[in-house]
This record gives structure tokens, C-alpha cells and sequence, in this order.
């Protein structure tokens, strides 16, 4: 089976004048995509502790790859849970 190669079009903000792009403008576009997906996370799993689900998610999630954390780890996970709420 050939692997078919695809390809995808990337509009990019450009920091000069003439519209040419630089390596610059797509690493500044990959870290702003980058850190949409990772705040994204970053709220599902402050939900997940903040609702005390992270026992569930464990299971839901099959396990895999998957460590639940030390009770050190769990208390300081509370403490900024509750702080940022």
C-alpha cells in the first residue's frame, strides 16, 4: 500500500511589508495554535480535579499511559484548583 502524501494550505500573518513569509511567521503561528490546544487541556483538567473526577477519567481513559498521581502531587493540584477558582 503507497502511502499518498497530502497537503493543506496555511494562511499566515506576515511581519513585513512586501507579503513574502519567513520562517518566523509560521514558528509564530505554530506557538499560537500550540497554545490555543494547550489552554484548551489545561481547562478540561481543571475541570476534571476540580469536580474530584480524576479517578473516572482514569478508568474512562483505559488506563493507558495514564499515572495517577501521588497524594503530594494531588494535594498541590487542590490547592491551585482552588485557587484559580
Amino acid at each position: 500500500m503507497k502511502n499518498k502524501k497530502s497537503s493543506a494550505t496555511l494562511s499566515l500573518q506576515v511581519a513585513n511589508p512586501y507579503g513574502i513569509v519567513c520562517f518566523e511567521d509560521l514558528t509564530a503561528e505554530m506557538q499560537k495554535q500550540y497554545d490555543v490546544e494547550k489552554n484548551a487541556k489545561n481547562k478540561a483538567y481543571t475541570f476534571i480535579l476540580s469536580k474530584g473526577l480524576l479517578e473516572d477519567f482514569f478508568f474512562w481513559s483505559g488506563g493507558k499511559d495514564f499515572v495517577i498521581p501521588s497524594d503530594d502531587c494531588l494535594r498541590q493540584l487542590e490547592l491551585f484548583v482552588t485557587h484559580e477558582n
